[in-house]
């Protein structure tokens, strides 16, 4: 049996397929869980490894700031039956998009919603917390 996921951007409905989860080579025996690859609609080439890890550091860049979730297809399938929020179905649809503004760090740290420091601070423990 297969789980396919997909990153999805809450702040801007973007989506991106990051493949199945196997848990079994090829040849039958058991490896680490791990995304099987990714297939680019457009043009048939099968991503995997560095190459999906690339595409995908890329995706994030450009949603750098954004609250980005990782979901199971039938979460996903549940929320847009009708598939209207943006599927990114190409390689070279991810990889041309400018990245605008450029990464500043911290500009982008003042970008972050105060609620996300208040929901990430619960998890400091209380002596570490100022």
């Amino acid at each position: 049996m297969s789980h396919t996921y997909y990153f999805v951007c809450v702040s801007c409905g973007d989506v991106i397929d990051v493949g199945k989860i196997v848990d079994m080579a090829e040849t039958g025996e058991r490896i680490p869980i791990q995304f099987g690859g990714w297939r680019d609609q457009r043009t048939s080439e099968w991503m995997s490894g560095p190459h999906l890890w690339s595409l995908l550091e890329r995706w994030h860049i450009l949603h750098r700031g954004h609250e980005v979730r990782l979901v199971s297809e039938p979460f996903l399938e549940a929320v847009d039956p009708e598939g209207q929020l943006h599927y990114c179905d190409s390689a070279a649809e991810v990889l041309e998009q400018k990245v605008n503004p450029f990464p500043d760090d911290e500009a982008d740290a003042h970008q972050v919603p105060g609620d996300v420091e208040q929901r990430l601070r619960v998890h400091i423990p209380a002596k570490q917390r100022s």
